[in-house]
């Protein structure tokens, strides 16, 4: 099968391998034409997804216009590129043609990526996967399970038909909505989790509290938002938040760390290269909350420590006093 895709950083990378073993044809747009010229001659992204060989199955281009003829568009653009690029290209895609995203955030309009896909795309078939898929392990083809939620089944047999191997799971869901929640909302407290990791105050005994806390903000997020309770507690939020927050390979608690050793945003953005979702994720989250009429008493104090408005201590002992109240 031929399949497009946007966007080859780590994860539209580990994406592309993924179907080429599968055994199907990527096309694939990328804005950067070094990795471009990358992959096309070496087979190789030594930008984003160092040390893994790809199939020549998996070209490049910077010319949009021609991937557009093809069934399945997969969307792996960083969110907050999302609504600029598509938009600029939205004429050229088709209204039959399947859009599928991947990508965890919040576009830098304020939207949820899946309602600005509903929007712009009001005639195509949409679905998102979301889940703990952490690209460097996709890569590594180690073993993976995400959910992939649509309101219509038939897209939601393709992208089974798609990604599906002795190694990679998709599990259908009929709840975007909730799914998509849990992947923008985990990133939140990955980041948190990161700048708890740098202080000597807390123990390993305090990261079940802290994950406790935080899935009472995404569920509660989540169901003001109109997804299903379950959906939080599936693979695409409790699975994820456990995921992005432990693992070593978190871009997101990567910064969570950064922010407590004293960098600011400017240094972590030259460190890292550009600052990950879960910055852009909690700016908008936090609109959403608000305009949802939804407390979430963590994610404020996240936001205060990562702009620098309390430091670790205030951060930990106010952490310490949303334990005590909600004892």
């Amino acid at each position: 099968m031929d399949v497009s895709l946007i966007g080859l950083g780590n994860l539209g990378t580990a994406v592309s391998h993924l179907l080429t073993g599968n055994g199907h044809t990527v096309r694939a747009w990328e804005h950067n034409e070094k990795v471009v010229a990358a992959i096309n001659e070496t087979h190789m992204n030594p930008f984003y997804l160092p040390g893994i060989q790809l199939s020549p199955k998996v070209s490049a281009t910077t010319d949009f216009e021609s991937l557009v003829d093809t069934e399945t568009l997969i969307i792996t653009l960083p969110s907050r590129f999302i609504s600029q690029t598509l938009t600029r290209y939205s004429n050229l895609i088709r209204s039959s043609t399947s859009l599928v995203n991947l990508s965890k955030g919040i576009t830098e309009d304020g939207e949820t990526v899946y309602k600005y896909l509903s929007r712009q795309f009001p005639e195509n078939p949409l679905a998102l996967l979301s889940g703990p898929s952490l690209a460097n392990e996709m890569a590594q083809q180690k073993l993976t399970a995400v959910i992939a939620a649509s309101a219509n089944t038939a897209l939601l047999d393709r992208i089974e038909q798609l990604f599906n191997n002795s190694w990679f799971s998709v599990q259908p869901s009929s709840d975007p909505v909730g799914v998509e929640m849990g992947g923008i909302l985990k990133n939140i407290y990955a980041m948190a989790l990161g700048i708890v990791d740098q202080h000597t105050a807390f123990g390993k005994n305090f990261y079940g509290a802290f994950i406790c806390l935080a899935m009472q903000e995404l569920k509660a997020l989540t169901l003001a938002a109109g997804g299903k309770p379950e959906s939080a507690d599936s693979l695409a939020g409790l699975g994820d938040l456990i995921t992005t927050a432990f693992s070593e390979d978190s871009h997101n608690r990567k910064m969570g760390q950064l922010i407590a050793q004293g960098q600011t945003l400017e240094q972590i953005k030259d460190t890292m290269g550009i600052l990950p979702e879960g910055y852009n994720s909690l700016i908008q989250g936090l609109r959403l909350a608000e305009s949802y009429r939804c407390r979430v008493p963590l994610a404020n104090l996240i936001d205060q420590r990562v702009n620098g408005a309390i430091d670790n201590d205030e951060f930990m002992l106010a952490i310490a006093g949303l334990l005590k109240s909600e004892s």
